[in-house]
């Protein structure tokens, strides 16, 4: 699948989860994403710090949590 038609499935996704896409624009040369501002940090440095237990994991009902 071509660049362009994965960004087109992201622009019609609409989930609390997923930052939202609200626009695609492309020149010759660049594909521009227009998207939700999302402030709170990415997902891999929240689960970086979730995962500094002793155990090194983020607990089962936790990670339930994030997925759904």
């Amino acid at each position: 699948m071509h660049l362009k038609n994965e960004m087109e499935l992201l622009e019609q996704l609409i989930h609390p989860g997923i930052m939202q896409i609200y626009e695609l624009l492309h020149d010759d040369v660049n594909y521009y994403i227009v998207s939700e501002l999302v402030t709170d940090g990415t997902l891999f440095d929240y689960l970086v710090k979730q995962t500094e237990t002793k155990y090194g994991a983020i607990p089962e009902a936790h990670a339930k949590q994030l997925i759904k």
